[in-house]
């Protein structure tokens, strides 16, 4: 009997690791966006992704050495496939281009006619070109550097990928230092999600990771003074990161933060212009995908106060989060960032990737499912790509927040009830 089940639960691992295999090939040999192509084929890989991660701890080693090959040779075959979902990588390489060559891209659009002569043949497929640089410096100066060696989209995927391997490294070094078993890195590695947004759209959100979670390593072997300038290598790559600042909070963090940033905005600053418009504007006017905030346009007409109470609202609770609960290193980066998500205007599908690493420390099945069904949000292509129309699905929206609504409400029912109980 127990045989039969061994050869059944064999049979089952190696179904969902062939059905794995085969939709996510077919997603990196796409040669061209359409939606119900790509979304049953990403449904079909995130179920065989969920079937291997109920397996994961039955798998042989043999079976895991077979995996790590699949997720190594997708990103290879992503790499090769032109950006089908996004353009930004376009815009990272310009701005990388017209920094070497000692322009200020945070001043200077990509429409502007001084930089006619730098154009490449890819130039008009730049997103908002009217809008200058909105990345921090650190990131404009690895778009630099990739821009002297070679500035194109293919060797651009190539090293975000290649910091994708190395985000992989330090999550298994982390669970090796946390003694954890090793497997669970399969859980960031195997997901479609990185592979198609890292290797496929080129988003640098693999150098913001990498450097993150590097700073997380470096804390867990106390060393404090790595830890700080890791951390804020990583905020001045995505400003967001900044959120998780309390694990680092020490005079030693400040003052490597501060200087880090004088000595990489120094050659940006200027008094002809706002070097900080482009975010300005994304915080102000931007949106896409939300959910608290996408509901809250229907009371407030003003959407700027609506922006401004929920930035209220989040600063409120990442302050009792931080100062009034005792949250486990691994738990408070997953819940804070849970929370921005929520509350945000703007919520593109790569943005998941900032959770993936996070979960695996902390495994929460539900904010994993919200994470994993961001990309049905591109659904939104499919008439922006017809029609050169930009209309969200709100029944898409929906089912993708469904998950963390869930856990939101049952955390809140919780929180009463315990308040409740206390009182009396």
């Amino acid at each position: 009997m127990q045989t039969g089940l061994k050869q059944f639960a064999d049979y089952g691992q190696l179904f969902g690791m062939a059905i794995y295999t085969v939709s996510v090939f077919f997603l990196g040999r796409l040669s061209e966006f359409a939606y119900q192509p790509f979304a049953t084929a990403y449904l079909l890989a995130l179920g065989a992704y969920f079937l291997i991660l109920k397996e994961l701890s039955a798998l042989s080693r043999k079976k895991i050495i077979i995996l790590l090959f699949i997720g190594l040779a997708a990103r290879l075959l992503f790499v090769l496939q032109e950006p089908l979902l996004s353009d930004d990588l376009y815009r990272c390489i310009w701005e990388g281009l017209v920094t070497l060559h000692s322009k200020n891209p945070y001043l200077l659009a990509p429409a502007d006619l001084d930089l006619v002569n730098l154009r490449p043949v890819w130039h008009h497929l730049i997103n908002h070109a009217d809008y200058p640089a909105i990345y921090p410096p650190l990131t404009t100066l690895f778009n630099t550097l990739v821009a002297v060696i070679r500035p194109t989209p293919l060797f651009y995927k190539a090293c975000l990928t290649l910091a994708d391997l190395c985000l992989t490294l330090i999550i298994a070094l982390r669970l090796g230092v946390l003694q954890k078993p090793r497997r669970y890195l399969l859980l960031y590695f195997l997901h479609p999600l990185p592979i198609i947004e890292i290797s496929g759209n080129g988003h640098h959100e693999a150098l913001v990771l990498l450097l993150a979670m590097t700073a997380f390593y470096c804390f867990d072997q106390q060393k404090l003074s790595a830890a700080a300038a890791w951390f804020s290598a990583a905020v001045l790559s995505k400003y967001f990161f900044l959120i998780l600042i309390f694990e680092f909070r020490n005079r030693r963090t400040w003052l490597i933060l501060i200087a880090l940033s004088l000595l990489l905005f120094a050659p940006f600053l200027t008094f002809k212009g706002n070097i900080f418009f482009s975010l300005g504007s994304y915080l102000e006017h931007w949106e896409f995908n939300a959910s608290f905030y996408r509901l809250g346009t229907l009371v407030f007409e003003n959407h700027f106060y609506l922006r401004l109470l929920l930035a209220a609202i989040y600063l409120t609770g990442w302050l009792y989060l931080n100062l009034k609960t005792n949250l486990s290193i691994h738990q408070r980066p997953v819940i804070l960032l849970c929370g921005l998500l929520l509350v945000s205007p703007t919520v593109h599908p790569w943005y998941g990737l900032w959770l993936l690493p996070f979960l695996v420390f902390y495994r929460d099945l539900a904010i994993l499912l919200f994470v994993s069904l961001l990309p049905l949000s591109y659904i939104v292509l499919e008439g922006y790509q017809a029609d050169a129309i930009w209309q969200e699905n709100y029944w898409v929206t929906a089912l993708i927040y469904t998950p963390l609504l869930y856990l939101f409400s049952r955390s809140a029912c919780n929180f009463v009830l315990q308040r409740r109980n206390y009182c009396k």
